[in-house]
């Protein structure tokens, strides 16, 4: 079947069967899912076929969808044995989203993982609810893994503004689209800092509800020089309204 054959009905039913494919049973999964998934190269082209935890699916995955764009959840496993076998695996280079929510990573896990050349594609890594602190927040821009990112999500991380200075200081230039930082116990220092580092051009999106800053942070991200104008729409509103608790 070509490009043009498939209807709208068919792209929608072959999207469930993508979202799906992790729950079906294994030999029918590699000897006639994932055949009939090559058919259609030019729908992984945008989407993404997520896969949970097994590397032989991923590497079996690989080498019969070639172009494929994976997002690849390990938020299940021992502390560090799924991140350390999937650097190994050639098809981690087919990784574009990394998921590893309360996966327990810890600042010396974080610094294999930016450091390591397997994941040369990865464009979104999510680690949402890993009690990385300051020091794991640095550690993340001690590689240049990081520099590749659009997309980084650390929402109760424990951040905090030492952990955001050390994000900031990643010595290249960020290519982040988005950045989640809510709920990472950030105060006016911090937030000062962010709004005055080149770094934040190029996000298009950051959350930073529930953290400390107040007022005087508000100010701050109202007056960056390098955050878009939605960016700073909600602070500058916030300072109109004298509301200086909006976002905590």
């Amino acid at each position: 079947m070509q490009r043009d054959q498939l209807d709208e009905s068919s792209r929608a039913a072959l999207w469930s069967l993508v979202l799906d494919v992790s729950s079906t049973n294994y030999d029918l999964y590699k000897a006639e899912i994932l055949p009939y998934l090559s058919a259609f190269p030019h729908h992984f082209e945008q989407g993404s076929l997520t896969m949970f935890e097994r590397f032989d699916d991923l590497e079996v995955a690989a080498q019969i969808i070639p172009c494929a764009r994976f997002h690849l959840v390990l938020d299940r496993g021992p502390r560090g044995k799924n991140l350390s076998a999937l650097l190994k695996f050639p098809a981690a280079a087919n990784v574009h989203r990394l998921t590893l929510t309360g996966a327990a990573m810890t600042p010396t896990l974080l610094r294999k993982l930016v450091n390591s050349a397997a994941l040369v594609n990865l464009k979104s890594l999510d680690l949402v609810h890993n009690e990385i602190g300051a020091q794991g927040a640095s550690a993340l821009s001690d590689g240049p893994l990081f520099g590749q990112l659009k997309e980084l999500l650390l929402y109760k991380c424990h951040v905090g503004d030492a952990g955001l200075e050390g994000l900031l200081s990643y010595p290249g230039s960020w290519q982040l689209s988005t950045l989640d930082l809510r709920s990472n116990e950030i105060g006016d220092m911090g937030i000062e800092k962010l709004a005055a580092s080149s770094q934040v051009a190029s996000l298009r999106q950051l959350l930073l509800d529930y953290n400390a800053f107040k007022v005087r942070g508000q100010r701050a991200l109202a007056n960056s020089p390098h955050l878009t104008p939605t960016i700073k729409k909600p602070f500058i509103e916030a300072i109109e309204r004298h509301d200086s608790i909006v976002w905590n």
